[in-house]
């Protein structure tokens, strides 16, 4: 495994190698997905091909890893490669940090003909920096390179959506992100079968829950609400879901366990429809037992109802009116 193995991103991986060998590279990439499903990984890969002294291969061409310029992107330390820093409880990218940005993009690379930003997680701006990052977007000097991650494009302004090109990353096939934790070599056989079960192909979830369970404390939240749902107890659902603050971790903690628990209502409306369910989720004893007391039809007016929850949170409403929103609507 070097610095820039990609599993289950073959698709990813063409077209930006078709970028590459294009010779006309966007000067804005914007990569979009799911929490975990590898979007640094892939902007640091971008990074790294676009200033690689020796690419592998034709077609796709990848970044040899062993160069002066891949070994100094895969450490953090190119100093073309700049990845703006985030300030506050909120982890946010302020105004200041955009206008130095804006300003330093006029100086010449150091070390190669490109200079590169990479901003992670991008929906972290409010709408006053974007604007003030949005000309130097939409008139780069030579040589300017930004890469976004984000989670919801939604939150990112039409105008900057609209000068950058948009590549979506999906969770790998569960075959390759097996392969990912048999290459690492750090984890049992038996953790790794159990994290896949839960996390199936998104590598970085199933990454962190391995190494020092921080998931634990979400699945058991979500198998408390199965559980809620399925005695009825609306005390005992709010209790589980309540989140004691609303920050943007928060919001990100109770997205997280109202993924997991989407995906035990999903399991139970499957198990209403077939004899042989193919489970994602991490309870699939709770989702037999959802789909035995309740029908097709109401589990799925349940999902839609997680959706909206969803989708209310990534306009950060307020957790505790989510929460209260999504048990009125069950209950």
């Amino acid at each position: 495994m070097n610095s820039f193995s990609l599993y289950g991103k073959a698709d990813v991986v063409k077209k930006l190698s078709m970028m590459k060998k294009s010779g006309r590279t966007p000067h804005a990439v914007i990569f979009s997905g799911e929490s975990g499903v590898g979007k640094l990984t892939v902007a640091k890969y971008f990074a790294a091909l676009l200033i690689c002294e020796s690419p592998q291969g034709d077609t796709p061409c990848a970044p040899c890893g062993n160069c002066r310029q891949c070994r100094r992107v895969a450490a953090d330390i190119h100093p073309d490669v700049i990845t703006p820093s985030r300030t506050g409880k909120s982890q946010i990218y302020t105004r200041d940090t955009m206008r130095d940005i804006a300003a330093d993009s006029f100086i010449k690379p150091n070390d190669t003909d490109r200079k590169i930003y990479i901003f992670p997680d991008f929906e972290n701006t409010d709408i006053g920096s974007q604007n003030l990052l949005l000309k130097v977007v939409e008139e780069p000097p030579g040589g300017v390179q930004f890469i976004f991650t984000v989670t919801d494009t939604a939150k990112i302004l039409p105008t900057i959506l609209s000068r950058a090109v948009t590549v979506n990353v999906f969770p790998a096939a569960e075959s390759e992100a097996e392969r990912f934790f048999e290459d690492l070599a750090k984890f049992e056989k038996a953790d790794v079968i159990k994290t896949l079960q839960v996390f199936h192909g998104n590598i970085g979830e199933g990454l962190k829950y391995l190494e020092n369970g921080c998931h634990s404390e979400d699945i058991n939240r979500a198998v408390k609400a199965s559980d809620a749902l399925f005695s009825g107890n609306e005390y005992d659902f709010n209790l589980a879901l309540f989140e004691g603050s609303d920050t943007v971790e928060s919001r990100a903690k109770l997205r997280k366990v109202l993924t997991l628990f989407e995906k035990i209502i999903r399991d139970a409306v499957i198990v209403c429809e077939t004899d042989n369910a193919d489970f994602i989720s991490p309870y699939p004893e709770g989702a037999k037992r959802l789909a035995a007391k309740f029908s097709a039809r109401r589990l799925a007016a349940i999902y839609d109802s997680l959706t909206e929850a969803l989708n209310a949170l990534s306009y950060n409403t307020n957790t505790a009116l989510v929460v209260a929103a999504l048990a009125a609507d069950i209950f």
